[in-house]
């Protein structure tokens, strides 16, 4: 992904771009709340914002869903608030759960995709509401680097319908890993510290997941020039699993079982005490100690839970795997030293640390991330909704420098900027005898495209037909097992061996991949009835 801006020259607006006229939009689709920003581009000013939701006022739309078979859907801050009230009618955390065969609410099945719509929905319609007659031209859409193509695919095809359905249009639409809008918008908000060359890693601890990039930029006195040179994160890391440890903590220090529990008396005392453990993990954040007061059912021992949680004490626990597999700071650090051991980058400095999501607000995050860099400058600020909005805001600016027609958001001096990713997964092709053959190795500078000939492994019994019905194209990461991302369908009634033996029949098969999407294009020679060749191209999917 090489982004070349040239910057208009007119200083007419012939093109002036606000929330009301053809918006030009960044989504940052979080685990825990997801934000929209819009890019204005008009005479009294230049850059992105965030738009404040109606419901509540607030920035941050929860990316939860509430259903039920009388009155459908309903997401974000309602939904939300009906989390207590009725926990089985209410998904949280989809971003999670993107690959799960269906979510169950209020007795009905649904897709994930299906539960992303919704709050695609409920983001755009806060913009729909205050703006009935606009039109999105750009939006950009922010994705943890890591997540494969059948995550990416889902989180592409909710917002193209949704965007259809709210504004009864198509917007050009990019996918861009998350860590790259967030540099992209510290970049640009702080130009001043980022003279010359800098090397930055980009820390994201969001709800759910964990994404690490560190980002090289050079700003010239007419371009500006970014690479990411390395990469590493996980998709099952974030502040879910710190609230998961100290609720279990909480239900063994206070004796809490919930074996004599009905399956709805469960959910529902599952979602009171999970309400007050977040609450309390944002409190420590803050100050040394926390109280939490929640009733219990009468068939419980204890009428109640009241107990004082120190700031203390909850480090203590993430530092230690008792109620989980390996501890929590284990697992960051783990990630840290991989992507920098990977890259044989460990002994390169690190100038500047972005922290972006709400975890890296408490104390232990910044703490440790400060003793792990000693002489990197953690870049904080003072708006207190930064960690939360960057990501989205980044998203807008890329979506305004795809759209060539705006004025330079770095400037006028700048007459370039560009920015480099790199593929975050090693990408393969299966064999006719199930072993897979490397085409793009982890790492590799995007966009990327490479090929190689293949073989057909059997012919039809009488030798007329290439017996080939699919290909398929599998992800990995690391030294992880390797995992099915998607498959091209090949239509075998239709290819011909026109008496060649098998060795006679190549098969050219080529990838084209970026941080976010891969494209397969391919060539059976010489195969089809009239003895043309046989060719497809399509982005793979499940």
């Amino acid at each position: 992904m090489v982004i070349q801006y040239l910057p208009s020259t007119s200083n007419s607006y012939t093109h002036v771009y606000t929330k009301e006229d053809k918006p030009i939009l960044g989504i940052d689709f979080g685990t825990t709340n997801s934000v929209v920003s819009y890019y204005i581009d008009a005479p009294h000013y230049h850059g992105p914002k965030p738009v404040c939701h109606a419901q509540s006022g607030d920035v941050l739309f929860p990316s939860v869903v509430y259903f039920d078979n009388k009155n459908g859907f309903v997401s974000g801050p309602s939904a939300y608030q009906k989390r207590l009230l009725y926990p089985a009618r209410v998904i949280s955390s989809i971003k999670r759960n993107l690959l799960l065969d269906k979510i169950i609410l209020d007795g009905i099945e649904f897709s994930p995709i299906q539960i992303v719509r919704e709050i695609f929905r409920g983001l755009l319609m806060s913009i729909k509401n205050e703006c009935p007659i606009s039109k999105p031209q750009f939006s950009t859409i922010t994705v943890p680097y890591f997540f494969m193509q059948p995550q990416n695919l889902i989180i592409r095809q909710a917002a193209e319908e949704t965007f259809h359905a709210v504004f009864g249009c198509y917007p050009h639409i990019e996918i861009i890993p998350e860590p790259v809008a967030a540099s992209l918008f510290w970049l640009y908000k702080n130009q001043k510290q980022y003279q010359g060359k800098r090397t930055t890693l980009v820390f994201d601890l969001g709800g759910g997941t964990f994404d690490l990039s560190l980002v090289e930029s050079i700003l010239y006195p007419n371009r500006v020039s970014c690479q990411v040179i390395a990469t590493d994160g996980c998709d099952k890391l974030g502040g879910d699993d710190i609230d998961k440890i100290l609720f279990d903590y909480l239900l063994e220090s206070n004796g809490i079982s919930f074996d004599n529990l009905t399956e709805k008396e469960k959910i529902r005392l599952y979602s009171q005490i999970m309400d007050s453990v977040i609450s309390a993990k944002c409190e420590l954040s803050n100050s040394n100690q926390t109280n939490i007061l929640i009733d219990l059912p009468p068939k419980l021992n204890s009428p109640y839970i009241d107990c004082i949680i120190e700031k203390e004490e909850l480090e203590k626990l993430l530092y230690n795997d008792t109620f989980i597999e390996s501890s929590f700071m284990s697992k960051i650090e783990k990630c840290i030293d991989g992507m920098l051991e990977r890259s044989s980058l460990k002994n390169r400095p690190i100038d500047n640390i972005i922290l972006v999501g709400g975890p890296t607000k408490m104390p232990i995050i910044q703490e440790f991330v400060q003793q792990k860099f000693p002489d990197a400058s953690v870049l904080l600020t003072s708006n207190s909704n930064e960690e939360f909005i960057c990501v989205s805001q980044g998203a807008a600016l890329y979506s305004a420098m795809i759209g060539h027609e705006v004025s330079s958001p770095f400037g006028d001096n700048i007459q370039e900027v560009s920015y480099q990713t790199r593929i975050p997964h090693s990408i393969f092709v299966e064999r006719y005898d199930h072993s897979l053959d490397l085409i793009i190795k982890e790492g590799a500078v995007c966009p990327v495209t490479d090929r190689k000939i293949y073989y057909p492994s059997k012919l039809s019994s009488d030798g007329l037909y290439i017996e080939l019905s699919h290909i398929c194209i599998y992800q990995q990461r690391g030294k992880e097992k390797p995992i099915l991302v998607g498959e091209i369908k090949i239509e075998k009634d239709k290819l011909f061996a026109h008496g060649r033996l098998i060795d006679q029949i190549p098969i050219l098969i080529e990838i084209s991949a970026d941080s976010t999407l891969i494209k397969v294009k391919g060539t059976i020679d010489k195969s089809l009835k009239d003895k043309s060749d046989y060719n497809f191209e399509e982005y793979i999917k499940l």
